[in-house]
Parts: structure tokens; sequence; C-alpha cells
């Protein structure tokens, strides 16, 4: 049996295959791991803007970091370009963080509970002003990084994460962590260790 197709009807369709064909492609979330390693003799100073910060023990050596970035732009390639910005940057004061690229943006997505900030967070990072949303915003780009940092014995380390908590477990050394919202929760630590934290709950054992 023959479909008879009414002229309408098929140029409806080819319409509608015109538009699909010229819609932008949907983009997608990208991660990328960035390393950092660094001699944990003298005093050791790591900053980010957002995202979780884990430390782990470790016997001797290196200090080592290893976070993993976390983007989603308008489009893939907003989202590439906001991936590739992400490195490891030494700042004049010795400070190492990771170069967001608040040069060309004023404002990011990290997609958790800012509870004690609200829905928003207005901070300073690497000079400039910065506002974090905790959900998804129209025209704000999704970004930010969860840091795993390895703390070798007796290391003097600071710890400057502006908006997202910290977590460590059996750490030797002098710490000292900064939070301007997020919990930390420190547990078997020894040593000297220094918290600042704008959020709501702090645990050191």
């Amino acid at each position: 049996m023959r479909r008879r197709f009414t002229p309408a009807l098929t140029i409806a369709a080819l319409a509608f295959a015109a538009l699909a064909a010229v819609q932008p492609a949907a983009a997608a979330p990208a991660t990328k791991t960035v390393d950092h390693t660094t001699p944990a003799g003298g005093g050791v100073r790591i900053a980010n803007l957002a995202g979780r910060v884990v430390l782990t023990p470790a016997g001797s050596g290196p200090l080592k970091v290893v976070a993993v970035v976390n983007a989603e732009g308008d489009s893939p390639q907003e989202t590439s370009d906001l991936v590739q910005a992400m490195r490891w940057v030494q700042e004049y004061d010795g400070t190492w963080n990771l170069a967001y690229p608040v040069d060309r943006y004023d404002a990011f997505v990290f997609p958790d509970r800012l509870r004690s900030m609200g829905s928003q967070s207005t901070v300073k990072f690497r000079g400039r002003r910065v506002r974090i949303y905790g959900g998804a915003r129209r025209g704000v780009p999704v970004l930010y990084a969860d840091l795993t940092i390895t703390v070798p014995k007796g290391a003097q380390l600071t710890v400057v994460n502006t908006v997202g908590g910290m977590r460590g477990d059996n750490l030797s050394g002098n710490l000292s962590l900064d939070t301007g919202t997020g919990n930390v929760k420190l547990h078997g630590v020894g040593g000297k260790v220094d918290v600042e934290t704008g959020s709501v709950q702090i645990e050191v054992s």
C-alpha cells in the first residue's frame, strides 16, 4: 500500500529538519585532572576558588595536589575553553592556585548547597570580585575544582578554599585552613591546626 504525503506536510517536515540542522550542539559537562607537586620543606600555600578539599597523609616526600576540574558552558567550545584555562600558577606571594578565568568571567556555578550563605556568595579571588552560585544560573558557566592534597608528615601547609568544605584524617604537621563558606572536618590530627571559616561547622579531633 502506498502512502500519500500532502505538500503541506512535506514542507513542514523539511522546515523542521532544516531548523534542527542549524541548532547549536548542546554543551555537556567536561572534567580534567591537573596535578601539581611541590617540595614540602618550608611553607606551602594552596588556594582554590570553589570545590571540595580532601587532605590525606603521607609519610615523607613532596606535597602533591590533584585537582579534578569540572566545567560546563553554554556550548562545547565554551566548555573546552573553561577546562583549558585551568592550570596551576604561582602568584607573587608564593601561593599556588588554579587559574580560574576571572579576567573574562565575574561569576561561576558551584552546584553545591551554600546553606550558610544562601544561594550565592560574593568573594575575592586573584584580585577580582567573583560571585559563586550554588545552582544553575542563565549565562553563568559551571566551573569548580575538587582537590585531593597529599600532606607529608611535618609539612607546613596553608589551604584557602574560598567556597567549599574541607576534610582530612590522620594528618601531622602545621596546618592553616581557611574557607569562606563550607564545613571543616579533621580527625586524628597531630600538630598545630588553625582553622578559619565563615560557615557553620568545624570539627577537629
